[in-house]
C-alpha cells in the first residue's frame, strides 16, 4: 500500500469546490485540492495531497495561494496569509440536508463574503478498473483501488507502472507523467459502457465495458 503523508490540507478537502460568492458584482472562492502520486525508489510510493485557494470578489480579477505556503485549516477555520496579512478568514461547513452542500462564511480582502458550492471531491480509487479502447478491444489504462495506475502508451506495448502522476479531486482528471508530453485522462461515466477516461490529447475515449451487446436491453415496463 502506498504511504499516505498526513497532513492539515487532508482535511480540506471534503469542501474541495467553487463557492460562488452572495454579492450584487459576483465573485468566487475557488478551493482546488489534487493528489500526487510518487514512486520515489523505496519499498512503497508515497501520496501527497495540496489545495490552492483563489479569491475574487468581482468575476474579473483573482489571487491565487498555494495552501503549503499561505493556508491553514483547522477542520473549520480556512485562513489565507500573504506576507504577514492575512487576506481571508473563511468558516467552512456541509449542508447535508441540502444534498451535500458545502458553505463557507468570512471575510477575504477585508470584505464579507458568503457562499455555496454544489462541488463534490471524488477520490481515484472510485474509478477502480480497466479502460478498453473499445474498437480495438484493446486494454489501455488500469485504475487500482490503491491509486496503482498502468497505462499502455502505444498499441503495441504493454502495460507500464506509472511511477507520476497528479489526480484533480474536483475536475477528475489524472495527468500522467513520463511518457514525454502529459497525459491528461478525464474520468467520468458513459451510458452502456461504465466507467469512461476519455484522452484529453487525443480525444479518444475508453470504457470499463468491453460490448454493451452482450446483454440484451431490459424489457420496457407494462
Amino acid at each position: 500500500m502506498p504511504i499516505i503523508t498526513a497532513g492539515p490540507v487532508d482535511q480540506l478537502i471534503p469542501f474541495t469546490g467553487l463557492y460562488n460568492l452572495d454579492r450584487a458584482d459576483g465573485g468566487f472562492i475557488l478551493i482546488d485540492t489534487k493528489m500526487s502520486y510518487a514512486d520515489t525508489g523505496g519499498p512503497e510510493p508515497v501520496l501527497t495531497n495540496s489545495a490552492s485557494v483563489t479569491i475574487s470578489l468581482n468575476n474579473f480579477s483573482s489571487g491565487s495561494y498555494g495552501f503549503a505556503d499561505y493556508g491553514a485549516f483547522d477542520g473549520r477555520t480556512l485562513t489565507v496569509t500573504f506576507e504577514g496579512t492575512e487576506i481571508a478568514r473563511l468558516e467552512l461547513s456541509k449542508h447535508y440536508e441540502d444534498g451535500n452542500v458545502s458553505a463557507l462564511k468570512g471575510h477575504a480582502y477585508g470584505e464579507p463574503v458568503a457562499g455555496k458550492s454544489p462541488f463534490n471531491p471524488i477520490t481515484l480509487p472510485v474509478f477502480a478498473g480497466e479502460y478498453f479502447d473499445y474498437a480495438k478491444q484493446l486494454g489501455r489504462l488500469i485504475v487500482g483501488s490503491d491509486c496503482a495506475v498502468f497505462y499502455r502508451p502505444e498499441e503495441t506495448g504493454v502495460y507500464v507502472r506509472v511511477g507520476q502522476y497528479d489526480y484533480d479531486y474536483a475536475m477528475f482528471v489524472i495527468t500522467i507523467h513520463g511518457f514525454g508530453p502529459d497525459v491528461l485522462l478525464e474520468m467520468g461515466t458513459a451510458p452502456a459502457m461504465g466507467k469512461a477516461a476519455g484522452n484529453m490529447s487525443t480525444g479518444s475515449l475508453w470504457f470499463t465495458v468491453r460490448d454493451p451487446h452482450v446483454f440484451p436491453a431490459p424489457a420496457p415496463h407494462a
